[in-house]
């Protein structure tokens, strides 16, 4: 009996122990199975924080940076509460983080977080200061999760008054009677080699609103949309501030300044400029050519494209010979000055012209009849050369009239007009140049005379009417000319 007892308290015994294995074998999966639950629960709390605070291009700025198993952040940024800076720019840097942290939340919801595909922004700045301005350019790159809309790389540019923190555009730069918009899109036309594109900006109602940049180089234009042919999205056009400096409504160092031209003094020296205006002619201007060689006489000549279609070959051999070539209009068109983007696209196809010709592009132009008014010649941006001695030649006709006009009026420094289309015109110079030189005159061409002829210099007197006595006086009394 004894034994058949301990066998039963054996089985007993077993049992129990069996039992009590299977519950710790199930208690041990069930804490397996949390702790595997609670490692891949997907949250995004718990991320390491680190921040820190730096001087970039004299900015006070802070660096913040997050860490987690699901998403990595790095926010560099100006320090706001330090700085003078637009209200835009702070919201554009907390609505893109916010934007970033909503698709996380939403991938949270979705359960569709991954350690593998790990969601990334990086939000920074770049700072560019020119005098009493910078530029801020905002970039974030942006990875969601593979395939989301939300990946890729943004910015956005702030052009902003370190005074005030405001941002400015174009017409805060310039003087209120400063045609700016035809300037800056003449010049940029010019630039990209695309006459078009003159028109193609001046039909946009705000051209020069938020994509103008002060910068060392010069006022950068910037532009998020193809304008015409000759400008595609993204591309960038710098003009130079010699071009526009006298339109700007404050003051650049010297050295931003058109590069001083070095005029003669006619009363150090006896000199006298000839000009002929309305050629090229066949017969007229190929005698007159001859007859300047004859004397070793360099002229300036103020050419009209009808004239030029018709006499190619005489242009050239004008610019062969050594002598300065100005535009004098298309077509010789006492009009154009009522359209002024008319105008400036008038010279432009006539320097294109002469330049296919000859390889030249004048600087210089002279107005037909001297007409001109004050807000084209800014938009230009070019001298026009007026004249101070006329003897009415195309009127009268009269080689002796031509002749004693001239010799009457003239004085050193004079910028005298005539016209190479007449032979009386011709033939009062086979009187005058001789008579000049016997004087003791030196001949020079315009651009001589007002001190360009290095091809660099050009910028110098944009804008102004030039009669030279007028000009030389002033010159005089700003001391220009030296003692």
């Amino acid at each position: 009996m004894a034994g058949t007892h301990f066998k039963k308290r054996a089985r007993v015994r077993k049992k129990r122990i069996a039992t009590a294995v299977i519950a710790l074998i199930a208690a041990v999966a069930v804490v397996i199975g949390l702790i595997s639950l609670v490692a891949n629960r997907q949250t995004l709390e718990g991320a390491e924080i680190r921040e820190e605070l730096s001087i970039e291009n004299n900015i006070a700025s802070i660096t913040r940076t997050e860490e987690q198993r699901y998403y990595s952040l790095r926010v560099f940024k100006p320090d706001f509460d330090a700085k003078k800076l637009p209200e835009a720019m702070k919201k554009y840097y907390d609505d893109t983080e916010a934007d970033f942290r909503a698709q996380l939340d939403d991938l949270l919801a979705r359960k569709e977080l991954s350690r593998k595909d790990k969601a990334t922004l990086d939000l920074r700045y770049d700072a560019e200061s020119f005098q009493q301005f910078t530029t801020y350019v905002v970039t974030a790159d942006v990875h969601v999760a593979e395939g989301s809309e939300a990946n890729g790389t943004f910015s956005r540019r702030y052009a902003v008054v370190d005074s005030t923190g405001a941002e400015y555009v174009a017409a805060d730069l310039f003087k209120e009677d400063y045609d700016y918009k035809t300037v800056l899109a003449a010049k940029i036309a010019a630039k990209v080699d695309d006459k078009d594109v003159l028109g193609a900006i001046l039909d946009i109602e705000e051209p020069f609103t938020d994509n103008v940049f002060m910068t060392g180089d010069g006022l950068r234009v910037e532009f998020d949309e193809p304008v015409g042919a000759g400008i595609k999205a993204g591309d960038a056009v710098t003009i130079e501030y010699k071009y526009i400096y006298y339109g700007l409504n404050f003051e650049l160092p010297d050295k931003y300044k058109p590069p001083e031209p070095n005029p003669i003094d006619p009363k150090k020296e006896k000199v006298v400029a000839l000009t002929f205006d309305d050629g090229p002619s066949k017969t007229v201007t190929t005698k007159l050519l001859d007859l300047l060689d004859e004397y070793d006489v360099k002229a300036t000549f103020f050419v009209v494209g009808d004239f030029i279609e018709a006499n190619p070959t005489v242009l050239q051999d004008e610019v062969r010979r050594g002598h300065t070539i100005g535009l004098h209009t298309l077509h010789h068109d006492y009009s154009w000055v009522k359209d002024t983007q008319g105008a400036i696209q008038n010279l432009q196809d006539e320097e294109d012209m002469i330049y296919e010709l000859c390889g030249v592009r004048p600087y210089l132009f002279r107005p037909p009849g001297g007409i001109m008014n004050t807000k084209l010649l800014q938009a230009l941006a070019r001298p026009a050369i007026i004249w101070d001695v006329d003897p009415e030649d195309w009127k009268y006709k009269d080689a002796d009239h031509v002749y004693n006009e001239v010799m009457n009026q003239v004085t050193s420094g004079d910028i005298v007009l005539s016209h190479d289309l007449y032979e009386s015109t011709y033939q009062a110079y086979t009187r005058i140049i001789p008579a000049l030189k016997e004087r003791g005159y030196r001949f020079v061409t315009v651009d001589e005379l007002l001190g360009i002829t290095d091809p660099s210099i050009e910028g110098a007197y944009a804008g102004e009417f030039i009669y030279y006595r007028t000009l030389a006086s002033k010159l005089r009394k700003e001391g220009k000319f030296g003692d």
